[in-house]
């Protein structure tokens, strides 16, 4: 409902509240909206409802609540003699600058007030200086008004009542008055200082650091003048070669770090942002200039860059448990290192592509192996269940009867009935799990195991497959992929062994590798 009015008092108007004038037409006002400008009786003295003006001939709309919202926040500030700012977080140059509320004295107040070419809805003049309050009722301050505000530093909020226009006044201009409204600083009152102080903290830090540097540049090199030598770094580059649709790639070392012994080493020039030193290196075929620049910062000057002979340069440390590092600026021989690896790597390449090709026919047999052995259980089974029985009577692990002559297969191997990956040891995968169990049951609780120690134990009992010993005689690993590895490597074959008892819980796996949490023999008899 509408509770404030317009009152006209010859040209003056002013705004009053419903219950503060004559009741009726009497009460001489006029509708907030000035598209409205309709007359107001003043209905202040209801039973059922509260106090209200009545528009005469049109009907009150949200857009006169809007222009009474907008009139009462702006009167709000009026009659103030202190005023608390709300917090204000903003970012600048990555970091989050904070102000925490203050409370300020007001010494003025001004409504619409002009700012150069705009008007303000509240201007505050406060002991910190002016402050530009907008309202946001219907729309946002505009983007050429918060441009120039920004521009300009002036300190600036907007509060947004755009949700309160249905909201009863006393209790809008309360929350306001708390603060307990959306706002948003345009410009806070203190980002300047802020943006100063950080800056100002900024530079004190880099003046710091720059110090830190430079007594470090000058404490390594006066030990590399005194012994007349530099440490060249390492040059690793990443090589690429396709032959014919098989992608090579290498990380190659083009250079070998080293400790390099110079006829003279002096310092050249010391300049704001790095220490150079100029050194003398000799060889059968005469002198050469080598320079070393100690930089201060992460950027390289230019005119270190334009140094033709050989350069190397210091980064600085950054953070505490970082370490300054050197790296090559310009190496006058590195496109002829570089043409001279590359032409090794392509020879490489080019071997190693005839050894992928052999590699894939090994696969290939490998696999129709592994197949073999998984689907001709039934006859592995003949050969070797007699064994597996002899084996668990002499180990107690079963005792014939005469209802049970025979011991069943464990219920662990039958939910789980083929295992490629043991096909090079040629035997019953029954008797090879159980012989497995036992021996790592010799293994004390929570010890890491040793998978390739296991393999080689079984294969001492059982022997190896000869086409087995001729993959792992021709084939080097690294042409092994995903789907071969646990058929060939040692200790994924006995990993994946391992990880049937890791569905029983006797078996753990960590970061270090395979732990025995439990017995692997009782988990497979149960």
């Amino acid at each position: 409902m509408l509770v404030l009015g317009i009152q006209k008092n010859g040209r003056k108007k002013k705004v009053v509240h419903v219950d503060n004038v004559p009741n009726g037409f009497k009460c001489d006002c006029i509708c907030p909206n000035p598209d409205c400008a309709d007359q107001l009786s003043a209905k202040n003295n209801c039973k059922e409802m509260s106090n209200h003006f009545a528009h005469r001939t049109r009907v009150e709309g949200r857009t006169c609540l809007m222009s009474q919202l907008h009139l009462a926040a702006q009167h709000y500030f009026l009659p103030l003699k202190s005023f608390t700012f709300p917090k204000h977080v903003f970012t600048y140059d990555g970091c989050t600058l904070e102000t925490l509320p203050k409370t300020v004295v007001v010494k003025s107040v001004e409504l619409e007030a002009s700012v150069d070419k705009f008007r303000v809805d509240v201007l505050l003049h406060t002991e910190v200086g002016p402050i530009i309050i907008e309202i946001l009722v219907t729309s946002k301050c505009s983007d050429e008004k918060s441009e120039f505000l920004t521009r300009s530093k002036r300190p600036a909020i907007e509060y947004d009542l755009s949700s309160f226009v249905d909201a009863e006044l006393e209790q809008t201009m309360a929350m306001l008055a708390n603060n307990a409204v959306p706002y948003e600083w345009i410009y806070g009152w203190s980002q300047r200082q802020l943006i100063e102080s950080y800056l100002e903290e900024k530079e004190a830090e880099r003046k710091k650091e720059l110090l830190k540097q430079k007594r470090s540049a000058a404490k390594s090199a006066s030990k590399l003048i005194a012994g007349r030598y530099l440490m060249l770094p390492s040059i690793d580059e990443q090589f690429e070669c396709t032959l014919e649709g098989e992608v090579f790639k290498e990380e190659v070392r083009l250079f070998t770090r080293k400790e390099f012994k110079l006829l003279s080493l002096e310092i050249d020039s010391e300049q704001e942002e790095y220490l150079l030193l100029k050194g003398t290196a000799s060889n059968s075929q005469g002198s050469r200039q080598i320079w070393a620049a100690y930089v201060y910062t992460p950027d390289i000057p230019n005119e270190l860059k334009a140094i033709n002979d050989a350069v190397v340069v210091r980064i600085p440390a950054r953070g505490d448990k970082a370490i300054s590092t050197w790296r090559w600026l310009n190496n006058p021989k590195l496109n002829q290192l570089r043409a001279e690896k590359m032409r090794e790597f392509q020879e490489q390449c080019s071997q190693e592509l005839v050894q992928l090709k052999a590699a894939r026919q090994y696969f290939e047999n490998v696999s129709v192996l592994a197949k073999q052995y998984a689907d001709n259980q039934d006859t592995y089974f003949h050969q070797g269940y007699g064994i597996w029985k002899r084996w668990l009577i002499d180990n107690n692990l079963f005792t014939p009867s005469a209802s049970k002559k025979n011991p069943s297969i464990p219920r662990l191997i039958k939910e789980h009935r083929k295992h490629p990956h043991l096909w090079m040891f040629d035997t019953w995968h029954v008797l090879l799990i159980a012989k497995l169990a036992k021996i790592i049951d010799d293994i004390p609780i929570n010890t890491l195991i040793d998978s390739i120690e296991v393999f080689s134990e079984l294969s001492r009992e059982f022997g190896l497959h000869p086409a087995y010993l001729e993959i792992e005689f021709n084939v080097h690993r690294k042409f092994l992929d995903e789907s071969t590895r646990h058929l060939v490597l040692r200790k994924q074959v006995i990993g994946s062994t391992l990880s049937l008892f890791m569905i029983s819980g006797a078996i753990k796996y960590r970061e270090s590798g395979y732990y025995r949490v439990g017995s692997l023999l009782s988990d497979l008899m149960r």
